[in-house]
């Protein structure tokens, strides 16, 4: 006959261990909830990383309907076909370090005055525009609870400040923010924290560690 393990002994916490377990409890759960965001974020980037991929090749393939050679030394080939100073600009304006009107200008003899840089997350189009970080933060403050999603944040630039940004630009931007704990996600849908939560949070850790001190100074 198989011996059976009787029922294990309930565990009896004291009022500080039971602190203790439940402090290891919130830190656990904390972390899972951090992964679960992680992973959202990784599996995002590695879609978006498979579909720009997809496109680069398709643009990349592009260049042969005018008679370029894709192979080895391709971007020499249309350096020398563009001319460099086109070429160069080219490079800026796809690195976001020009505005893309200054394609207008490109192919001209070069007598005319360029036009001064613009940094592209500071579009002159509408003269009270923000930063691009600031009028998204302000603007998951205005919704709430409601809560937005990268479209919308998108399309509220566009109408609010006549901003058109990259279709990149408004997820990048709110994932700096939430590393700087400013909003939160929960799926698709963003949330503004709110800095009286915030400070209070802050306010009970440094209490805290207030605690923590005058207990140590007393031992």
């Amino acid at each position: 006959m198989e011996n059976i393990d009787p029922d294990p002994q309930p565990i009896i916490l004291d009022e500080h261990d039971s602190a203790a377990v439940a402090a290891l409890l919130i830190r656990t759960v904390r972390i899972d909830e951090e992964q679960k965001r992680d992973k959202a974020l990784i599996e995002e980037a590695t879609a978006r990383l498979a579909a720009s991929a997809l496109a680069r090749g398709k643009t990349i393939n592009a260049f042969t309907v005018f008679g370029f050679d894709t192979g080895k030394g391709f971007w020499d080939r249309v350096r020398e076909a563009l001319g460099s100073e086109v070429y160069l600009r080219s490079l800026a304006i796809g690195r976001g370090q020009e505005v893309p009107k200054l394609l207008e200008k490109m192919g001209s003899s070069g007598t005319e005055k360029q036009e001064e840089v613009k940094d592209v997350r500071e579009p002159s189009a509408h003269p009270t525009a923000p930063r691009i970080k600031e009028a998204i933060l302000e603007y998951m403050r205005s919704v709430g609870e409601d809560g937005a999603n990268v479209r919308d944040v998108r399309n509220h630039l566009a109408s609010a400040y006549n901003l058109e940004v990259h279709e990149k630009t408004p997820g990048m931007t709110l994932y700096r923010l939430l590393k700087e704990g400013l909003v939160r996600r929960e799926k698709r849908v963003w949330y503004a924290r709110e800095p009286a939560v915030e400070k209070e949070i802050e306010a009970s850790s440094n209490g805290s560690e207030d605690a923590s001190e005058t207990a140590h100074t007393a031992q």
